[in-house]
């Protein structure tokens, strides 16, 4: 199983198209590496079992602070990672196949998952409430602003951080020539989806980018 991490984390994680990750993606793949390592690196491939996932769960879970939930999200991640470095190593020919294809246990029921989208603003309101909130202690204060510059041009927040205000052509940040439309560029695999946004008065881009 170290071989199998291992190989994948040298090859800098590349996603299904064996292409390279976008860097905050890639990183997160690099650090689940290491802690996968820390549980499955001297465990023959032949001995992935539902019950050496069940032992990892248990394992990984005891390092995490249950404060900020039960730590079946962070599992899930971790296996998806490994799940990615089997792929990986069947297309280097490592191993012939992923153990239990398709029968990868899971550790959080459906019902347990809470979603983004529940805890939104439902209006303009509450989102200065929260904003406000934000701006009641300097080292929150430049949230607040990410927040309604987000809430303003409907942006993940992984998205708004890729803005530059030295961009090229064509990327995160650029604005067009005639001063009318901003690129931003998709997370999730939707690089190409509706990747200019448009700069009305109300956005003031312009004063934003220095422009």
């Amino acid at each position: 199983m170290g071989e199998v991490v291992l190989n994948y984390q040298e090859a800098g994680c590349p996603d299904r198209f064996r292409q390279e990750r976008p860097e905050d993606t890639g990183d997160a793949e690099d650090v689940n590496c290491q802690k996968l390592l820390e549980f499955w690196e001297s465990i023959p491939v032949a001995c992935v079992t539902i019950a050496a996932f069940d032992r990892y769960y248990d394992w990984r879970v005891g390092q995490i602070n249950q404060k900020r939930g039960s730590g079946a999200r962070t599992v899930e991640l971790d296996l998806n990672t490994l799940r990615n470095a089997f792929l990986w190593a069947c297309r280097c020919e490592l191993v012939t196949h992923v153990p239990m294809s398709g029968e990868w246990p899971r550790h959080r029921s459906s019902k347990n998952v809470r979603h983004c989208r529940e805890f939104k603003p439902h209006d303009a309101t509450k989102m200065h409430r929260i904003a406000g909130r934000l701006f009641e202690k300097p080292r929150s204060e430049v949230l607040g602003w990410q927040m309604l510059f987000e809430g303003n041009i409907g942006l993940r927040t992984a998205e708004a951080l890729r803005l530059r205000v030295d961009a090229a052509p064509y990327e995160p940040g650029w604005i067009t020539d005639d001063g009318k439309s901003l690129y931003v560029r998709r997370c999730k695999g939707q690089e190409g989806v509706n990747p200019f946004l448009p700069i009305g008065c109300d956005l003031e881009c312009r004063s934003v980018f220095g422009i």
